[in-house]
């Protein structure tokens, strides 16, 4: 191959800092009620979900 490679500049993200907040709270609560209710419908999106979480 004759041509150069490609090249790529990249910036990281930086983490955020945030507060500790009810909203924050209500929503990761809600989030992970969601997931239980999906694991109970079917249990392919178990095996998903242990997929994802053992990556």
């Amino acid at each position: 191959i004759s041509a150069e490679p490609l090249k790529v500049h990249i910036e990281h993200l930086k983490d955020e800092a945030y507060t500790n907040n009810d909203i924050l709270k209500a929503t990761s609560m809600e989030l992970v009620n969601t997931m239980r209710d999906l694991l109970h419908l079917n249990p392919l999106y178990g095996e998903q979900f242990r997929t994802l979480l053992s990556l």
